[in-house]
């Protein structure tokens, strides 16, 4: 994606403000610029519709590897011990014979289901098909933050633009009104070319203040 750099003026810094909120918690002074592709990454990351989308993802994925544990076979196994000790009279040496018998066992089974109606494959395939309904709706929601942003970040530049034409025409009607008052004192301009200037001068102002206080 090709990659844009905005820098706010003030009023373009109120137009985005709303934005900024959602795509970093600093001030639009701190920030200074930031280009189109960060600033989508910036409102993909903070966004909470996505975060929840994300979740659905993954809980859709859990209960279809679910689905597909039903199918691999269940393994167990078994271990058994156990120790006596025996006691008898021995009559050839008139004693009492002390003895142990130890025994120990190991099992291991296995079981698979051959057949339960189609019960496995039924879950499976509706969790499969929510999965990518999951799937689905995360990338709606994307592409959804991803156009509101843009939206948004092109705004800010056509504003700034915008913002910044009307203050180089404030800066220029001011330095016409210098000069034809510079000239008026010496002889050389009219009192009509002054009033012409200032009136230039005066609106390029209220041009600048309605374009401020819009954004």
């Amino acid at each position: 994606m090709k990659c844009f750099t905005s820098r706010f003026g003030a009023g373009a810094g109120r137009l985005l403000a709303p934005f900024m909120l959602l795509v970093a918690p600093l001030s639009l002074a701190a920030q200074g610029t930031v280009t189109l592709d960060e600033a989508i990454q910036r409102a993909l990351d903070r966004s909470p519709a996505m975060a929840q989308q994300e979740q659905s993802v993954g809980t859709a994925a859990a209960t279809q590897r679910q689905a597909w544990g039903s199918f691999i076979p269940t393994l167990s196994a078994s271990t058994a011990g156990s120790m006596r000790s025996t006691q008898r009279f021995d009559q050839a040496t008139d004693r009492i014979v002390t003895g142990s018998s130890d025994s120990y066992s190991a099992g291991l089974s296995s079981s698979v289901t051959l057949f339960d109606g189609g019960r496995m494959f039924a879950n499976l395939s509706g969790a499969q098909s929510d999965y990518r309904a999951a799937e689905a709706r995360r990338d709606n929601q994307r592409n959804q933050v991803t156009l509101q942003t843009k939206n948004l970040f092109f705004a800010a530049l056509r504003q700034g633009d915008l913002l910044e034409v009307l203050r180089e025409r404030v800066r220029q009607a001011e330095e016409s009104l210098g000069m034809v008052r510079t000239r008026t004192l010496v002889g050389t301009g009219t009192v009509s070319d002054t009033l012409r200037a200032r009136l230039e001068y005066v609106n390029s102002q209220q041009s600048l203040l309605q374009a401020e206080t819009a954004t």
